[in-house]
């Protein structure tokens, strides 16, 4: 197979990709928001379990202990719903990744300029430096957005209110906007004629 030939099948096969990781983003938080509202909920009991002085009641401190061993149970089962989410998610962004440096080790022996309908465009595929370039920003920018969560949720400090909600916002990725939403449309008839005629 020719250079045009190689490039063309990895971009085909990162342009494939694209659609699969946006949708494994999009099932990852839409499976965080339950575990995510729990741990807030449980944190904030633990809060309030932990700040209740009633020591004047028998059996008062045995009751707390008790309670704060069930929650902290309760906690660490939402901590590995959310880890294996996290871990998910990392795992598609990597192999996102390793996609898109296959795709772009493949340009290095690539004579830019020919003038080809893969260096150029076509009416079917943009012009190779933009997919290129694209696809870098959208690795990038979801690859940060996955740091984000996985370092807010490592460094997630339970009885810190504000940590609490900087881990869930960070959840809010806005797959539809921006580089994700254009480049989802820009490859999307990428080795797909038939789905145009």
């Amino acid at each position: 197979m020719d250079v045009e030939g190689q490039v063309q099948k990895h971009l085909v096969t990162f342009c494939k990709a694209l659609p699969v990781h946006v949708s494994c983003w999009r099932s990852v938080i839409q499976d965080a928001a339950k575990p995510l509202q729990t741990l807030a909920n449980l944190c904030e009991q633990r809060r309030h379990v932990t700040a209740a002085n009633l020591k004047t009641f028998d059996g008062f401190e045995d009751a707390q202990s008790q309670l704060l061993y069930q929650i902290s149970c309760l906690i660490e089962e939402e901590f590995l719903v959310l880890k294996e989410l996290i871990n998910k998610l990392s795992k598609s962004c990597n192999d996102l990744k390793n996609k898109l440096l296959t795709f772009e080790r493949s340009t290095l022996t690539l004579d830019w300029e020919e003038n080809s309908e893969l260096i150029r465009g076509s009416g079917f595929q943009p012009p190779l430096s933009r997919l290129l370039q694209d696809g870098l920003e959208f690795s990038n920018f979801l690859g940060r957005s996955a740091k984000n969560i996985s370092d807010r949720f490592k460094s997630l400090n339970l009885d810190d209110e504000k940590a609490i909600r900087e881990l869930q916002a960070s959840f809010d990725v806005n797959l539809d906007d921006g580089i994700v939403g254009a480049l989802i449309a820009l490859t999307q008839y990428v080795d797909n004629v038939k789905a145009i005629l």
